[in-house]
């Protein structure tokens, strides 16, 4: 189910003309102009490559909020003990 909700989302956000991008590595960020200015490498390896936009988002990897917490992997347990 994960992977259906994953495409559909991205679905989603390419109609709000929003690309996407995985297994990149951002080296450099210029933030001094109107635009983002991006220097971006492939994460195993090649040419480097820029990339000017409005806004950026990153999401660096994926993890649920249960795996990160030692214990019983119950959200709502994960949830509590983050809040403290």
């Amino acid at each position: 189910m994960e992977g259906q909700v994953c495409k559909q989302f991205q679905r989603v956000l390419e109609k709000q003309k929003m690309q996407s991008m995985f297994r990149i590595k951002v080296a450099s960020v210029d933030t001094s102009g109107d635009l983002v200015k991006l220097t971006l490498e492939p994460a195993a390896s090649g040419e480097q490559s820029t990339l000017e936009a409005d806004f950026v988002l990153v999401s660096a990897g994926v993890r649920a909020i249960d795996d990160v917490i030692l214990g019983s992997m119950l959200t709502h347990k994960a949830e509590e003990e983050g809040s403290l």
